[in-house]
């Protein structure tokens, strides 16, 4: 991920005590050493002074594909000069509210000049807010390893946000018919929907399609039973899905298996490719639900381990919930290798399928639901749950069983969730925490609720 990092320093400083400027520079040098450390790719300026100065670097970083903007005030600095360029980016912005030296002494010396930042990020803060500019702010010491953790999560949350902000989503065969949790209108949150077109151009080589199998065979239990004739067709309808997705340069995409059928190319539903897709890190949803699509797909690039599903049964006395979904899971999830079989297809249109199924692992994860609600607004409704593996032996379907934060009843947990307008598609993002979501929630203007036990 680029990120570009802004330096802002007051133009007073270098007419008045020149001295400070290299000191200044190392400590944002230094900063920009420790955002690489986290793993992002940085791009820097030299200390930016004034209107000019801030504005080309702010054009800078939007032209080489930075999506994440941070600020580090290396001294104090007037919002003002700031302010024009930072209120008209679309880049989200994380305030680096840091200084040079973990300590400031009763004898500070000439410590002063180079550690009193903050009283500029509290200028700029303020000025953001009436421009009712969002951003996220981690305050602490750049040598700090958790201070570094907290933005690092909140660079990530930041990269969800210009995810959800500029997505290309696909769009395979319409909202299910009747369906309306997930309804929103087009263009929401800037998503640009991609309708699939043009079956003949996304075709693959009988080479193409021998070498998936051969790699279906290396990480999947194959059934013995499942016949070479339904597995080279859904293999081959999968790679017609991916062909589309790169050429598209999809973030995340839908697919409605009512309508995925013949007259759009598919011999089959490729259920088997949209699990292989979430685990190439692309977010997905079922049933035409573009906006759930989208935020799987936010979170999948912070987070590698994140699934779509659905909460289907509760086991009232187990005090659990059963999770599956007709054919779909990201595949890295499982609790063992997935095993590949035939499914007879009755639901629509198109022949059999060959699906890879399995059991969610054990682990802690965050359930997580993007939730549309009155007046054009939104929530996001996150819970820190545990989950279970349990292999039965019909190997057939997708599951796994999910307990509510601390032991809560699942019945009181599901009251709360429809309270608050969870919808019945959601995400699931092992070892996750909800500092992430609540980051994103804050960028995007989206109430943030958790369920509690």
């Amino acid at each position: 991920m680029k990120i570009g990092l802004l330096p802002l320093y007051i133009q007073l400083y270098e007419e008045c005590a020149p001295a400070n400027h290299a000191p200044a520079q190392r400590a944002v040098d230094k900063a920009a050493e420790a955002l690489r450390k986290c793993g992002f790719d940085v791009e820097s300026t030299l200390l930016c002074h004034v209107k000019s100065e801030i504005s080309a670097a702010v054009r800078k970083f939007e032209q080489s594909g930075c999506r994440v903007l941070v600020t580090l005030h290396a001294a104090y600095s007037p919002s003002l000069e700031a302010e024009d360029a930072l209120v008209k980016t679309d880049l989200p912005i994380v305030v680096c509210d840091t200084t040079p030296d973990a300590e400031f002494e009763f004898f500070f010396g000439g410590k002063l000049m180079l550690n009193h930042g903050i009283h500029g990020v509290q200028d700029m803060c303020n000025i953001l807010l009436r421009n009712k500019k969002r951003f996220i702010i981690r305050a602490g010491h750049i040598g700090d390893p958790c201070f570094m953790a907290r933005m690092k999560q909140a660079v990530l949350a930041a990269d969800a946000a210009y995810t959800m902000t500029h997505a290309r989503v696909g769009d395979i065969g319409g909202i299910f018919s009747g369906m309306g949790d997930f309804r929103v209108p087009g263009g929401t949150f800037g998503m640009k929907r991609i309708d699939y077109a043009d079956a003949k151009a996304y075709i693959p080589s009988d080479a193409e399609i021998d070498a998936e199998i051969a790699a279906d065979k290396r990480e999947f239990f194959i059934d013995p039973d499942l016949p070479e004739k339904i597995h080279r067709l859904t293999v081959k309808n999968g790679l017609r899905l991916r062909k589309w997705i790169a050429a598209q340069k999809l973030d995340a995409f839908t697919v409605n298996f009512l309508n995925c059928g013949p007259e759009l190319g598919f011999d089959n539903v490729p259920f088997l490719e949209c699990s292989k897709a979430m685990a190439r890190g692309v977010g997905y949803a079922g049933e035409g639900d573009m906006l759930t699509a989208l935020f799987c797909g936010a979170l999948l690039r912070s987070n590698p381990e994140t699934t779509f599903s659905e909460m289907f049964c509760p086991d009232w006395k187990g005090n659990r919930i059963f999770l599956s979904h007709m054919g779909e899971m990201n595949l890295k999830l499982m609790d063992r290798k997935p095993y590949l079989a035939a499914r007879k297809w009755k639901f629509g249109k198109g022949a059999d399928i060959a699906v890879a199924t399995g059991c969610l692992r054990s682990g802690k994860a965050v359930l997580a639901n993007l939730a549309p609600g009155a007046d054009g607004k939104f929530s996001l409704i996150a819970a820190q749950i545990s989950l279970t593996a349990q292999n039965d032996p019909d190997l057939t379907d997708m599951r796994g069983w999910m307990t509510p934060p601390g032991n809560m009843p699942v019945a009181e947990f599901l009251e709360a969730y429809s309270r608050l307008g969870g919808t019945h598609h959601l995400t699931l993002s092992y070892d996750g925490n909800l500092q992430l979501p609540a980051d994103l929630a804050a960028l995007m203007g989206w109430e943030f609720h958790e369920i509690r036990g």
